[in-house]
């Protein structure tokens, strides 16, 4: 190992030797190469061995990091941010970036139209650019769960059945390698009353819900008689959901803001963003009642028999479920409304302060505030240049960020989702699913991304004379 640490730091320092042999290591070709560590922090490894300043990476080679620990790796021009508690190996010589993501998450910036691969568990991710932008795409693994983000420009997932395309800024989740549905993101939590749960999907058993856990497309959220529950959406909107209700995120597009929430039971109050796209819309969906918004302040009390919808700021329409009962009305400011089953909706009443307060009160809590059992906080997490750490805990392992500090961008992960106990072996094996999938969304969700700002930094030091090869210049 040592003699192979000789051969890398010459290999860095692009001072290759093409006919070296007797050292323990064969024949030394260039092409084995495959790139270099440009920078670390913390307990990183490569093949279980302190990784050296400027060390050049080989075929086979495995970078691993510890806790609070990342990595920014070269590959031809590729850069790869390792984040904490992370495991990848590296495959296959010649000019095209192929890596195995063993466990925990990674950053992948590629602007060639040379794609880079990352391997995960049953399918493979390629990051390509288009020879002038780059692609940015956070992935993660967990067990068999693995989670792809497209940041910028897209991803190409191939697994089981056709390729899957991932466009900018949406989130697919993988299981044994298969999409899964509503595996796009619309929000995370962001408070809790005592607790919520949550059936991903729409299906199988229900789990608690932390702060900080994702919702995605088609998950269902209860809360429990005396519970509440705040949710943050990707586009800023924020859904607050009453005691004793049940909604849907049917739909969330954050870039065509196309939003569809349904709500089965018990009360919402919706802080919504203004709606400017071009077929933009805001809709929401009772028992009885249809209700559209297009950037305002609502609230909605439903059950099968009727529904009561108030406007607390700016214009809602409102009708009944079937269209084919007549009739539509447009609350304004501090208006409220019923629809009842087979009607349509009642003529508005202005509501007073008293009234308003009273609607307000019923779906109120803190951004942050978590009233849950002992030991389940709200955390924290941090990003940008900074690079603060956080830890990331969870029954099935970790798969956290790590805080690289100014010259690598920071990257985070709060703590991942725990899954209830269930009785039965059948319900255990499906909460270990989805646990591991959960794992695998909070840590690519919270991984950065890679900054100008951090690709600038590293070029200043390069030109200050430190010798460290830029992630666009490799040495």
């Amino acid at each position: 190992m040592l003699k192979r640490r000789g051969l890398a730091i010459l290999a860095g320092s692009s001072l290759l030797l093409l006919g070296l042999e007797g050292l323990g290591a064969g024949k030394l070709t260039r092409a084995e190469v495959v790139g270099s560590i440009v920078g670390a922090k913390g307990n990183v490894l490569v093949d279980r061995q302190p990784v050296l300043p400027k060390e050049a990476i080989f075929a086979g080679d495995v970078i691993s990091t510890g806790r609070a620990s990342g990595a920014f790796v070269n590959l031809h021009g590729t850069t790869a941010i390792l984040v904490e508690n992370s495991e990848l190996a590296l495959s296959g010589p010649g000019n095209s970036p192929m890596m195995t993501l063993v466990k925990g998450a990674v950053v992948v910036r590629n602007s060639s139209s040379q794609a880079a691969r990352v391997d995960v568990p049953g399918a493979y991710v390629l990051v390509r650019g288009d020879g002038t932008f780059p692609s940015i795409c956070r992935i993660a693994a967990v067990n068999a769960s693995a989670v792809v983000i497209a940041d910028k420009g897209q991803a190409e997932i191939h697994g089981s059945g056709a390729p899957t395309i991932v466009p900018s800024g949406k989130t697919v989740r993988l299981e044994h390698g298969i999409p899964q549905a509503g595996g796009q993101q619309a929000g995370a939590v962001t408070g809790l009353i005592p607790t919520g749960q949550v059936q991903p999907g729409g299906q199988g058993v229900h789990r608690d819900l932390n702060v900080k856990d994702t919702v995605n497309w088609l998950d269902v959220v209860y809360t429990l008689p005396k519970g509440r529950v705040r949710i943050k959406l990707t586009d800023g909107s924020e859904l607050l959901v009453g005691s004793g209700s049940q909604m849907t995120i049917k739909k969330h597009d954050a870039q065509t803001q196309q939003t569809q929430i349904e709500l089965k039971a018990g009360s919402v109050r919706a802080i919504v963003q203004k709606i400017t796209m071009p077929g933009g819309k805001f809709e929401a969906t009772t028992p009885t009642a249809v209700i559209g918004v297009v950037g305002t302040t609502w609230f909605a009390n439903a059950n099968p028999k009727v529904t009561g919808v108030g406007s607390v700021d700016g214009d809602v329409t409102v009708s009944n479920l079937n269209p084919s009962v007549i009739g539509t009305v447009t609350l304004h400011s501090n208006q409220f409304t019923t629809v009842p089953f087979g009607l349509p909706p009642t003529p508005p009443i202005t509501l007073g302060i008293g009234q308003l307060n009273t609607q307000t009160s019923r779906t109120e809590v803190e951004e942050g505030l978590h009233t849950g059992p002992p030991g389940v906080g709200t955390g924290t997490s941090a990003g940008g240049v900074t690079g603060a750490v956080t830890k990331a805990s969870s029954g099935l392992g970790t798969a956290g960020a790590a805080g690289l500090g100014a010259a690598f961008g920071g990257v985070a992960l709060g703590k991942l989702s725990s899954a209830n106990n269930s009785t039965t072996a059948a319900d255990n094996a499906l909460l270990d699913a989805q646990s591991a999938i959960n794992a695998a969304t909070s840590a690519a969700i919270q991984a950065g991304t890679v900054s100008t700002e951090t690709l600038t930094q590293l070029q200043n030091q390069k030109a200050q004379g430190c010798g460290c090869p830029s992630p666009d210049h490799p040495q």
